[in-house]
């Protein structure tokens, strides 16, 4: 309840150490589900690596590098869709060109026969 308090108002060493026992927590139940066998100093490990790993990730939250990239993602991703979006225009293109050389020897592309 102590770090709960803390947490609640903000707390970062308090937010780390909730998460990590979290994180502690369900890998010992999956571990014992699971038939997995630790030694304490493995899941100490664990834990501290848990503690560090939250707080490396609250420091990048406010890295500017950090949002650098995620800009730089967002928009390679936002030009591969435009890209991907174009398509259905290229498509209407060439489904009309392929109807005009269907016309041109006198095939009629919407008869029932030629349907696949």
């Amino acid at each position: 309840m102590y770090w709960k308090y803390w947490l609640k108002r903000g707390n970062k060493i308090a937010d780390n150490l909730v998460t990590a026992s979290i994180v502690e927590s369900i890998t010992r139940r999956a571990d014992k589900a699971f038939g997995i066998v630790r030694a304490e100093e493995e899941y100490n490990k664990l834990f501290n690596e848990n503690m560090s790993l939250k707080a490396e990730v609250i420091d990048l939250r406010n890295n500017d590098q950090c949002w650098k990239h995620i800009n730089q993602e967002l928009n390679q991703q936002l030009e591969d869709l435009s890209l991907d979006m174009a398509n259905p225009d290229i498509l209407k293109q060439e489904n009309a060109r392929l109807m005009r050389i269907l016309r041109k020897y006198n095939i009629n592309p919407e008869a029932p026969e030629n349907y696949i």
